[in-house]
């Protein structure tokens, strides 16, 4: 399709543009810019995780494998989004002691030990190596496809001409790129710039493919799956790939060991470390990061099954899958997108491979190479060319990289190389997490961790690849060493069930693992690893300053000291790096300008010199280097020690009193820390709470105000009757996530349908619902704490703390917050800062529900005035007129020959206008006494099923007029002692809205005995009440259908559940759309008359005349 001089020149040209672009980065213009600095340059900076693996090899694991590709891209999602804390405290270990490395980071914790520097650096060359090659084998096969070839020949003689050509390549391009300059402490934005460039062309070119192969090639996705699914058999007919996980145990256990292999991977690769914490200016650039990182994953992703598919469909084989994205577009002609994929895959590989040289070289410049130049005087001379050390660091990299490809490419595929590099960088793991989060891990541990871990990687993953290439004979794999099955490389001690990959981490991590706390326990650290390893842990907590001044008496010639520094900064950097790097030193340390120093500022001057050669050389070479130097004498050593024996002197106490007393200042300061904190929280909580009176603004102010500081989650309940005007529970969740607090749930009506199960907030809520029910009456008994559908689908909170919401001795509702640190609330500092909290939301939240009930009684009564008004003009404008009429009559003296019918209607008439009044006037003369709990009861025994058929026949004119047939189905002797005049109102408002709202439907009127409760129910057929309209009906002026003629206040079902409830009952309904609704009576046998002093719970907000 291309020549191989054109696909030459083509990448050349990418090469100059891209070298183009990071030279006029880092000029000094544009070096320090916003942009270059930025967080989405970072964020896309990081997303060079994906590499050829990524562009080529998933959709060939996706060809194989089905869905479990996936796990190479869920694991470093997770791992960004909940275990953002570890990259945290790296990036802020990084800026105070200047890492170039992941075996800087982990050496300096671990006693600053050379020797685990040096095994680190042995596992990451190992680890690195495999991934180098996959990165080369991609490049030479994609070229040799450009250039008219087939993947295949790639390790022909065509093979044997491109892959020399491209690793020389690689190797210059790493160079021009990543290794020009000696300054590995300064970020290179020039890099990075090209990486995030490289990032969205790879992208870019990956969607193109995806989308031509499905719209162009194919008529959609669908239409892939639906040819697929003639060709089954071309994917592995045991494995159903309708499902995004895997089906059967070796897929489950294959896609765990996925998962871990990328969540370690995305951390600890060498090349990852450099970019995440290494070349992080900024580490709020992580927010940007947790969430452009795992969308860039999703997006890469989204086309891979439909191209594996497509792939199939057309008849290739799955071990051709890795490069499917590109072999389709050559073989429909598109040279253009061909070459634009071509394009993609060149950005993904050389990306990954200038930053994983530059960290290996660096690694091994400084951990294997300067130490042994040091132990060799005759070698001292080198120490001056660390620079070309890296070089041919770089060029003996890519030379394995590109043994193992020639060896290894034709056997293994993309993924499995890319796996194997993965498992290897998986053994940094235990030792780097600990180092983060254990106080007592230790060298040795740590030692035995790496070691063991990693002889049991090489011995399980790498030897039997060796069986491959018949550098081991096969019987090595079949009988294990020596005929020993027991240590068979694949089954080690006989555990043949797992596959490979899972098998040699299961065992690796149980050495690594076991190694680390065996070593941690069995030994002790030093005072030193002590100190480095309290800091660690603890670097996220606020930091301690040191005294400005001193009260040492300065004798030391700084001159002297500067001199010595000079000539060990000398004896590795050019005389113009060794003067900016002592400019730098003395800055650093606050010396410039002086001319002698004390002990302690000589302390401080040797701790900023190891510092700058660190950032150079790493940590445990520059910490030997100055332990060599004797920058302290020994006399001064011993004048130090005198100093502070003195100093115990003059402070008249014993050593274990002075840690007493350096405690006690320290809980001070940090008492001190706290309450500043707390002051900071309260007065933005305040700030934010009572910037509004809305009251879900307010809500949501509240949520937000104790997160991150004091909890991790908050969550809001206000109790029904609370809610401001809705007759159901509002709940409000809120979560914190990425910095930025999130309102992730507001439910205010049926929440019983809507939430799973979570039982730490289940249990939290049955208490606060058994609390609050013991203050108000049930409204049905699906209400009662037992019946919540427990809420919430688990999260790994581990604590958390309820408190009321309460405010002029009132209670409004519940706070709930929940902490993912057991214990946390146990403190008693935290509770009170927490119940100061409380007490302002409390306020602000009852402000808040004071001005809307203002505003909805402002409203209520406009409504009520404009009912009323209407409402009461209607019958008395009928009788007016039928009282006109009677007027004219009688001055005429026509009321004798008027007929005798006609006045009999219009007598009729006027009679029903004036029982309408009446009508009215007593629903208002009942709410008033409603709201008052005046409402008075004459209780008298009756049977409730005469009753309704009394009331049914009061409206038997209504009935008939309707055209609707009322069913009575009446259990015989229902007889209880009620308030006959109510409880007949409460039937005659029933059955009246039904007739209402299902005219010539059927009615059923059904009255039953269950235990010592009666119950009745009016159940009609006409269209139903929505959902979401079902508890606001028992309101005051609410009606289910705004829009209809139906006349009346809107009181009848308030004024009949006030009756009920004063009866000791309860009212409900339940009904569907186009199903009719049915409202059900519960009623004790025997009611009792309400005390006046206890008033029923009324729909907050609204106004009543």
């Amino acid at each position: 399709m291309f020549s191989f001089s054109s696909i030459l020149l083509i990448v050349l040209a990418y090469s100059a543009l891209m070298f183009a672009v990071a030279q006029w980065t880092e000029h000094r213009r544009f070096k320090n810019s916003r942009f270059a600095l930025g967080p989405y340059v970072y964020a896309l900076s990081i997303t060079a995780y994906t590499t050829s693996w990524t562009f080529y090899g998933s959709v060939g694991s996706a060809s194989r494998s089905g869905f479990l590709f996936l796990g190479y891209y869920l694991g470093p999602t997770l791992a960004f989004v909940f275990a953002g804390s570890i990259l945290k405290k790296m990036i802020r270990l990084k800026q105070a002691h200047q890492f170039t490395s992941l075996a800087d980071f982990i050496s300096t914790r671990y006693d600053k030990s050379q020797t685990l520097a040096a095994i680190t650096t042995v596992v990451a060359v190992l680890s690195t190596v495999p991934y180098l090659a996959l990165q080369l084998k991609s490049l030479v096969v994609s070229t040799s496809i450009m250039t008219g070839h087939s993947a295949f020949d790639a390790y022909l003689d065509v093979g044997e001409t491109l892959a020399p050509i491209v690793a020389l390549f690689l190797l210059v391009f790493t160079i021009l790129f990543g290794m020009r300059r000696l300054t590995p402490t300064e970020r290179h934005p020039g890099i990075i710039i090209t990486l995030a460039f490289a990032s969205i062309l790879k992208l870019g070119a990956f969607l193109l493919a995806g989308i031509f192969i499905c719209y162009f090639i194919y008529d959609g996705i669908d239409d892939i799956f639906g040819h697929l699914s003639e060709f089954r058999n071309a994917f592995n007919p045991d494995r159903t790939h309708n499902s995004a996980l895997p089906s059967r145990t070796n897929d489950i256990i294959t896609w765990l060991t996925h998962l871990v292999l990328s969540s370690s991977a995305v951390f600890f690769l060498p090349r990852q470390f450099l970019l995440s914490v290494i070349e992080n200016s900024d580490e709020r650039h992580l927010r940007s990061a947790s969430w452009i990182f795992p969308l860039y994953l999703l997006v890469i992703t989204i086309f891979v099954i439909p191209i594996a598919g497509a792939g199939m469909v057309l008849g290739f084989d799955s071990s051709q899958g890795d490069h499917f994205v590109l072999t389709l577009p050559v073989l429909f002609g598109n040279r253009w997108l061909a070459l634009a994929v071509f394009m993609g895959g060149i950005a993904a590989g050389t990306g990954m491979i200038v930053i994983a040289i530059m960290a290996i070289a660096t690694m091994v410049s400084n951990h294997w190479l300067l130490p042994v130049i040091n132990l060799a005087g005759f070698l001292k001379p080198l120490r001056r060319r660390v620079l070309w050390m890296r070089w041919v660091t770089a060029a003996l990299l890519l030379g394995a990289a590109f043994l193992f490809e020639r060896l290894f490419g034709p056997e293994d595929n993309l993924a499995n190389i890319g796996l194997i590099s993965f498992a290897g960088i998986l053994q940094f793991a235990p030792a780097a997490i600990a180092a983060l989060y254990w106080n007592k891990a230790n060298r040795t541990g740590a030692l035995l961790a790496l070691t063991g871990g990693s002889l049991v990687w090489f011995y399980t993953l790498i030897l039997p690849d060796m069986t491959k290439i018949n550098w081991l004979p096969l019987s090595f794999m079949v009988d294990g060493p020596f005929g020993i099955s027991a240590l068979r490389p694949q089954a080690l001690l006989g555990l043949s069930f797992l596959p490979p990959l899972s098998h040699s981490v299961f065992w690796s991590l149980l050495v690594n693992i076991t190694g680390l706390i065996f070593g941690s326990i069995a030994f002790r650290q030093s005072s030193e690893e002590q100190r480095i390893a309290h800091e660690f842990v603890n670097i996220l907590e606020p930091a301690v300053h040191r005294p400005a001044h001193s009260s040492q008496t300065s004798t030391i010639p700084l001159s002297v000291k500067i001199s010595q520094v000079g000539n060990l900064f000398a004896s590795f950097f050019d005389p113009g790096q060794t003067k900016t790097l002592m400019q730098q030193v003395l800055l650093n340390a606050g010396l410039q300008g002086r001319e002698n120093i004390d002990l302690l500022e000589l302390v401080e001057l040797q701790h900023e010199s190891e510092k700058v050669l660190a950032s150079i050389i790493g940590t445990p070479a520059a910490h030997s280097a100055l332990k060599k130097e004797k920058l302290m004498s020994p006399d001064e050593s011993r004048q130090l020690a005198a100093a502070y024996a003195d100093l115990f002197a003059e402070l008249m106490v014993s050593p274990s009193e002075l840690k007493e007393r350096v405690d006690y200042h320290q809980q001070r300061s940090q008492l001190l820390e706290h309450e500043a904190q707390s002051a900071r929280i309260l007065a933005r909580a305040s700030q934010q709470m009572f910037a509004t009176l809305d009251v879900k603004n307010t809500l949501q102010s509240i949520g937000a105000s104790p997160l991150p500081e004091l909890a991790e989650a908050s969550l809001i309940f206000l109790p029904q009757g609370y809610s401001l005007g809705e007759n159901s529970d509002a709940l409000a969740f809120f979560r914190h996530s990425d910095e930025e607090t999130a309102l992730t749930r507001t439910i205010a009506k049926n929440i019983q349908d809507t939430l799973d199960q979570d039982p730490q907030i289940c249990a939290r809520l049955t208490i606060i619902k058994k609390i609050l029910l013991s203050q108000k009456p049930r409204s049905s008994p699906d209400d009662a704490p037992e019946d919540w559908t427990p809420l919430f689908a688990s999260f790994p909170f581990h604590s958390s703390y309820c408190t009321p919401l309460k405010a002029r001795g009132s209670l409004l509702g519940i706070l709930v917050l929940f902490s993912a640190s057991p214990g946390r609330y146990q403190e008693i500092a935290s509770s009170q800062l927490i119940e100061q909290l409380v007490d302002r939301a409390a306020n602000a939240l009852d402000n808040a529900m004071l001005f809307a009930s203002a505003q909805k009684a402002l409203q209520d009564r406009e409504d009520f005035l404009s009912i009323a008004s209407h409402e009461l003009r209607t019958p008395l404008t009928g009788l007016r007129t039928q009282v006109q009429l009677l007027a004219r009559l009688a001055t005429r003296n026509q009321l004798a020959s008027y007929p005798m019918d006609k006045l009999s209607t219009l007598l009729d008439g006027s009679d029903r206008h004036i029982e309408r009044l009446g009508r009215l006037i007593s629903e208002l003369l009942d709410l008033a006494r409603a709201r008052s709990g005046t409402l008075h009861l004459n209780l008298e025994e009756f049977d409730l099923g005469l009753l309704l058929t009394e009331a049914m026949e009061r409206l038997r004119n209504e009935i008939n007029a309707l055209k609707c047939e009322v069913v009575l189905d009446l259990q015989n002797g229902v007889i209880g002692t009620w308030d006959r005049v109510k409880l007949e109102e409460v039937v005659v408002n029933l059955l009246t809205n039904a007739l209402k709202y299902a005219p010539g439907k059927p009615i059923e009127m059904r009255v039953w005995k269950e235990q010592d409760k009666v119950l009745f129910s009016v159940h009609d057929h006409g269209q139903g009440i929505p959902k979401h309209e079902q508890s606001r009906i028992f309101m005051r002026f609410k009606r289910a259908h705004r829009n209809t003629e139906v006349s009346g206040f809107g009181l009848g079902l308030y004024i009949a559940q006030q009756i009920i409830l004063a009866h000791g009952g309860s009212i409900w309904v339940k009904s569907e759309l186009g199903q009719g609704a049915v409202f059900t009576v519960e009623l004790p046998l025997i009611s009792e008359q309400p005390s006046p002093k206890e008033k029923q719970p009324v729909d907050s907000g609204d106004y009543c005349p």
